[in-house]
Formats: C-alpha cells, structure tokens, sequence
C-alpha cells in the first residue's frame, strides 16, 4: 500500500503537471493520460500510478485533444536531467534553514510554520513541509514555472493565492505556472569559448 506523504507528492507533481500546460489550451480537468495509452484514468487514479512509479522520476506534459497527457521516465544517472535534479534535492535541508533564519518569529507559530499551500491552474493543496521535500526528492517536473514566497509578504496579501494559502493556515506558498503564461521574458545567448 502507497504511503500517504507518496500519495501527497504524487498529487503535488500532478499539480505541476497541469500547471505547465498554459491557460490558452483547453484541459479535461479529469482526464489523464500516461506515456500515451489509451487508458485514461482519473486525478486519484493518476496520482496512484505517479505514487507508484520507481524514483527519481522525469514528468512532462502535454495537451492532445483535450487531454492532459503526462510522459514519465526513471531519471537516469550522468545525465543532464539527473544532475540537476540531484543539485537541486541537496538544498533542501540548507533552504529550511535559511527560511528559518529569515522568517519574523511571527509567522513561525507551530500550528503553521511547517504548512506549505501548493497552487496550480485552479486548483490547491496545502501540505507539510516533509511531503515537499519528498516532491523534490522524487520527481523533476519539466516546463513549469515554481514561485515561492511566505504567506505573509505584506507586498502580496491581496493576491488570490496569498489569501487563500492564509485561509489554509500556511506559513509559505508555492505557486507552479505555465512558462508560456510568464508575463516577463528574455533571451540570452552564451558563448564558451
């Protein structure tokens, strides 16, 4: 039987997933699509099979005919893909600690502090800390846009997501958005000599 903290990061990975795809292309909220088979199945059932999935794993979506399809694949080691999901899995404990470090002792209660509300092409879910870090321990979502903030950012406590995630009692807020729905955008070009 799949863990409850897999089941939840399943679930934030799933979130992810639909909120890489742009709000220009329209989504069957509940249907879902593996590695292109006919199958289709539904959130609880998509998030059952990603809880299920050997770990690392690769995540990307996309859209066809209305259906969000999601491709997976066991990251491997030495690559680019596995590298970065690596570096990125080691911040972790360093992260906690650095938030830790500059949080008012205000917004530490302990009834919040470890409240994390995850936000996503209309849909929420508010998770402990621990799930988080097993979100990114487990899965490299790709195109996907990821802010995080503290709930309590006095320059943001009219946005939707902010209000919400106090509602939900969370001390931080991550909110995944589709990089073709990013208002800023630039280009660079690197040159290795």
């Amino acid at each position: 039987m799949t863990q409850k903290a897999d089941l939840d990061a399943a679930r934030i990975a799933l979130l992810a997933l639909r909120a890489g795809i742009s709000y220009n292309i329209p989504l069957q909220r509940h249907d879902v699509r593996f590695n292109s088979s006919s199958e289709l199945l539904t959130p609880d059932a998509a998030i059952q099979r990603l809880a299920e999935l050997p770990k690392p794993v690769l995540c990307e979506a996309q859209v066809r005919n209305g259906t969000l399809e999601i491709s997976t694949s066991l990251l491997v080691p030495r690559t680019a893909d596995f590298d970065w999901h690596s570096r990125r899995g080691r911040l972790s404990a360093w992260d906690r600690t650095l938030i830790v470090i500059l949080s008012p002792k205000s917004w530490l209660s302990p009834k919040t502090w470890n409240r994390i509300y995850c936000s996503g092409r209309d849909e929420a879910v508010t998770v402990p800390a621990t799930v988080l870090d097993r979100w990114r321990r487990d899965y490299l979502v790709k195109s996907v846009n990821l802010i995080a903030d503290f709930v309590a950012n006095p320059l943001s406590r009219a946005s939707p997501e902010y209000v919400a995630a106090k509602k939900s009692e969370a001390a931080w807020l991550i909110v995944f958005s589709s990089p073709a729905d990013s208002e800023e955008r630039f280009s660079a070009e690197i040159h290795l000599d």
